[in-house]
Formats: structure tokens, sequence, C-alpha cells
């Protein structure tokens, strides 16, 4: 079984540049603090992964349908800066019909038709961001010819 912890490391990075650097070299002087996250492995190997401490979560975009028919389900996405944002990262999604989901892919179906705010929030111990999408919900029977359900984009809202 895999154990995941979270360890504060502080690197002084004067150390390594001091031996034959320029003066003027700032960063002989720096000193950052770094987080890793350090996963035990049943064979004993401790693979680290570094981010830089205090990076707040950023949502790179938002996807989702546009339109949907009663009871048909849909696919919502959140891109975020994963890699570099500094840990625990919340997702919650709010669908605007009462239900909530908690993961950067979430899929729902809305019971009911009408028009639908749904906002995806991210969060860490350094910033939050949402942004929010709408989408429109009719009839189960509302099949005319032509009239696919869409996708949009952050770029398609006038973002």
């Amino acid at each position: 079984m895999l154990k995941r912890y979270l360890i504060p490391l502080s690197i002084v990075f004067a150390s390594f540049f001091l031996l034959g650097s320029a003066p003027e070299d700032a960063r002989a002087q720096q000193t950052r603090s770094l987080y890793s996250t350090v996963t035990t492995h049943p064979a004993g190997a401790w693979p680290l992964r570094l981010r830089d401490a205090g990076v707040p979560v950023r949502l790179h975009g938002v996807e989702g349908p546009a339109r949907l028919a009663a009871g048909e389900v849909g696919l919502f996405m959140a891109r975020a800066n994963l890699d570099a944002a500094s840990l625990p990262i919340r997702v919650r999604w709010d669908f605007g019909d009462g239900n909530t989901a908690t993961s950067l892919h979430a899929r729902h179906r809305f019971s009911r038709p009408g028009t639908y705010p749904v906002v995806v929030r991210l969060s860490n111990p350094h910033g939050a961001t949402a942004d929010t999408l709408f989408v429109v919900v009719v009839p189960p029977d509302d099949g005319r010819p032509g009239d696919e359900p869409g996708t949009q984009a952050a770029s398609e809202r006038g973002r």
C-alpha cells in the first residue's frame, strides 16, 4: 500500500553558488522554502517531487456542455496548475441544482429543464479561483434536427 506524506524542506542555495560565483549573482543569497511530496513504495523507494511553497492554485480552463437534455449526463472538466500549486488543493463543483462534486472531471445529470449556473472553485492555502459555465437543460423530447449539444470553453464565454 502506498502512503503519502508532505514534508517541509528549507533549501539554502547560497552553499551551491558561493564557490566561483560573481558577487552580482543574486542567486547566491537566495533561500527558498520547498515542499516535497514523498510517496513510500513497497520496494522501499522514496521518489521525491519538489514544489515551491506558497504557490496559489490557478484555473487554466473550464469546459462543459452548453446544452443538455434533461436526464442526459454531462462531463465538466477543469484544468489548473496542479504541478506547481501548493498542496492541498480543493475542488468543488456546484451545479446550480443543489448537487456538488469534488474532482477536476465531474459528471452530472440535470433532472429538470432550465438554465443552470455551474460553478467550479479551486483553492489551496495560498489562494482561490472560480469560474462559471451556464448550461441550458431542455426537455428530453426536444430533439430538433441539427440541434446537437455543444461544448463551451472559457474563450467562448468572453472571459
